[in-house]
Order: C-alpha cells, then structure tokens, then sequence
C-alpha cells in the first residue's frame, strides 16, 4: 500500500474524449502492473507487452494514443522501437513516452533526438507521467471530491514496490 498525501491526487477519469488506448512495454512485469493499476482507473485502455517484437505486433493490430516504454529489454531495445514507429506509415506521430532506469544522459538524448516525446527516469513519478500524458492526449483529468476529514488518502499501488525492489536487485 502507498500512502499518498493531498499533494499526490490521483485522477478517476478524463474528460472532452472517448476511449483512449495507451500501449506499455517493458520487460518487468511488475513494472507493467503498476502502470495498468494506475492507468486503467483512471480510464484509459491499456495493452501490456513484455518485448519489442510483441509490441510491434500489438501496435499494427489497434490503433494506440500513446506508447509508454522501457529502454533496455532483451533482444530488441526501445529505441529500436520509436525508430520503427516514426519510421513506419502507420501512425508515426503516435506520442511515447520513454521510461527507463538508465540514467545515462546519452540514452536521453538519443531516445528524444529518434522522437520520443518525453524521456521520464525509473523509479516512475506519478504526478510527472500523469502530467505528460495530459499533455499529450491533450485531456483534462476529473479528480475525486476533496474529503475534508481527513489529509491523507490510502491508494492500492503494491506493485510500485515490486518495481523498485526489481530494480534494485532484491
């Protein structure tokens, strides 16, 4: 469980669109659950896959609003990935966003200069992934009631912690 104070509001919709599909890749499931536990609340149709190839598949079989994806996957890399897409007729200015534990600057760089939108580092920041997707699909979210008894609020996210103990080696 993740305890979020009032400066973390977490969005129960959107509004001014219908259905919105956002593709995300990235080879650590627990990374792929947080980000459908935190997505499809919220609203938004999210397809998950697990490598490069596999999302290339997803991607020629539906149309998606918006890719979300890791860097470094085995046997073919994000980048790969964004090269493909922009490169592609299908869709090319599709917006994705990278997320990535590299902290490399090149790898930012690159990932940006190839045409992702925006590169945001692992561990994920809620506010700031949530922020950019508004941007992108150019939607306003719809917050739940302020509850003024209380100052904090209990979210279910436990797959943020498999995420960061996986990245961390545990």
């Amino acid at each position: 469980v993740l305890l979020l104070t009032d400066a973390v509001r977490i969005p129960v919709g959107f509004v001014e669109k219908g259905p919105l599909r956002i593709l995300v890749v990235d080879d650590n499931l627990g990374n792929l659950n947080f980000m459908k536990d935190l997505l499809s609340p919220i609203g938004f149709e999210v397809s998950l896959t697990m490598n490069v190839t596999d999302a290339l598949s997803a991607y020629q079989e539906q149309d998606f609003d918006l890719i979300v994806t890791d860097l470094v996957m085995p046997e073919r890399n994000g980048t790969e990935l964004i090269d493909i897409i922009r490169n592609g007729k299908k869709n090319p200015d599709t917006p994705i966003i990278v997320n990535s534990a590299s902290a490399f600057t090149e790898d930012r760089q690159k990932s940006l200069s190839i045409g992702a939108n925006v590169f945001l580092p692992k561990p994920i920041n809620i506010e700031d992934i949530l922020k950019h997707i508004s941007s992108l699909l150019n939607i306003s979210y719809v917050y739940p009631e302020a509850d003024n008894s209380s100052t904090e609020s209990t979210v279910v996210l436990e797959p943020i912690f498999e995420s960061l103990n996986d990245s961390e080696g545990r």
